[in-house]
């Protein structure tokens, strides 16, 4: 028999928790100014993206602020209650939305001014300490003239040069879309002061070049700058250039700091059995649904592709792709090429064409880390995925791989063997096959000796 003081003890702990979430109702609808101890402003830092610059306010620990906007001339000022500064300063912006950013310390307050160009519209959050990165209050200035659907980037002057008639429709290029990963507020992974953030877009700028000095492709970068692109963005953008091929890239990192190499990876339609995958794949779909709830990004992208028929196909040509960007990593003198894995990416689930996920390197790793440092290694890795891709499409350029390297294996044809399954298990292409050995036929007898990577 429970003790007759049990219902009043219940009901105090009741009281005591709706209490508590009160308190954190009212701080998140800004009405509770001092519940906090003080805390400072450690940095103020903006980027202009593509569609809106961002103000990120960093602090020493979360605080309640009053966002108000004001006119004649136009400016956003955010009150920061409890609060000081580490430092003052103006920091001059001049982008088309912001001009100038201004500190003001306040009696028992820090204020933070964005000058603006105009009534734009703006978004404002905070995003809670983690991951040894600070409490951060976070304003979105949009651009006017920024539309809901992502523009189409590339880095060579052919970018948009096609018109819509149907004469021009026919020669459109074949479009690759590279995917730096992370970007913005998400600096991914962080090795003594190398960011994974600006590796990756280094590298893909590098590729994007790659592709578009090659007749016949043009490459669309999910982001040419240091900004954040949303998992629903990248995926509109893919679909707004009608991409042909999806290449997203990334660095890896390991507690043990031994294990270096690349490792790409395409999509599983169900979760990896592989820890490691398994692991890299939540830490990945994080980021990248950042800002996206996850209703909004599966219902209404994943759940039609996966419904699609089409899907077994591209996940069979995704694995290809991985095979031949790996292969290519094989090859090269400046790589060490680790295994093709499958994960359950949510970039890679979402598109309908054949994608892969590229970990190029491990940045935990001092081989590799001195690799992702040098602007050259930057640029030799961009060039093996190059030839990864390019070996895929059935279009391999002697000239993007690494010299030295020669087609030494001597193999003796056996029954059963096709050019297509020797193409497979050795990481080429029929045709290359056909090019290395001067065969005119797809026919193959047994005992015949071919030349083979």
């Amino acid at each position: 028999m429970r003790p007759e003081s049990t219902p009043s003890i219940f009901f105090v702990r009741c009281l005591a928790k709706t209490a508590s979430l009160l308190l954190v109702i009212l701080f998140v609808g800004g009405l509770v100014d001092r519940a906090f101890a003080e805390v400072n402003v450690d940095d103020v830092r903006f980027w202009t993206a593509p569609d809106h610059t961002r103000v990120v306010v960093d602090l020493s620990g979360p605080a309640a602020y009053d966002l108000r906007r004001l006119t004649e001339p136009h400016r956003v000022s955010v009150t920061i209650a409890d609060a000081g500064f580490t430092g003052t300063a103006t920091v001059m912006v001049g982008d088309p939305v912001l001009t100038r950013i201004r500190s003001k310390a306040l009696e028992g307050k820090a204020q933070i001014v964005l000058d603006l160009t105009g009534a734009h519209r703006l978004r404002h959050f905070v995003i809670p300490a983690a991951d040894g990165r600070p409490d951060r209050i976070v304003i979105d200035v949009e651009r006017p003239e920024a539309q809901p659907a992502l523009p189409t980037v590339s880095l060579s002057p052919q970018a948009g040069e096609n018109s819509g008639s149907a004469e021009a429709r026919t020669e459109e290029p074949f479009v690759i879309v590279v995917d730096p990963g992370h970007g913005g507020l998400d600096p991914g992974a962080i090795r003594q002061g190398l960011r994974e953030k600006d590796i990756v877009l280094d590298i893909g700028r590098e590729l994007a070049r790659i592709i578009d000095a090659r007749p016949g492709y043009r490459a669309a970068l999910t982001r040419a700058g240091d900004h954040d692109v949303k998992l629903a963005r990248r995926i509109q953008l893919a679909r707004e250039v009608d991409g042909d091929l999806f290449v997203s890239v990334h660095v890896n990192t390991h507690a043990n700091a031994s294990i270096k190499g690349m490792e790409v990876y395409f999509l599983a339609l169900h979760r990896a059995e592989d820890r490691e995958a398994r692991e890299l794949a939540d830490r990945e779909n994080a980021s990248l649904m950042m800002g996206v709830s996850q209703d909004e990004a599966l219902d209404d992208v994943v759940l039609p592709i996966l419904m699609d028929m089409r899907m077994s196909r591209i996940v069979t040509s995704s694995n290809m792709l991985a095979d031949q960007v790996l292969a290519a990593a094989r090859r090269s003198p400046i790589l060490e090429a680790r295994t093709v894995k499958q994960a359950v990416f949510h970039v890679l689930q979402s598109l309908a064409m054949p994608s892969a996920l590229v970990e190029v390197a491990y940045l935990s790793n001092p081989d590799d880390r001195a690799l992702l440092t040098d602007p050259a290694g930057r640029r030799n890795i961009a060039a093996v995925m190059a030839e990864g891709i390019f070996s895929y499409l059935g279009d391999k350029d002697p000239d993007l791989r690494p010299r030295g390297q020669d087609w030494l294996t001597v193999y003796r044809v056996n029954q059963g063997d096709t050019l297509w399954g020797l193409a497979r298990r050795y990481a080429t292409t029929v045709r290359e096959i056909k090019d290395r050995n001067r065969l005119t036929s797809n026919r193959l007898q047994i005992d015949q000796t071919l030349s083979l990577p």
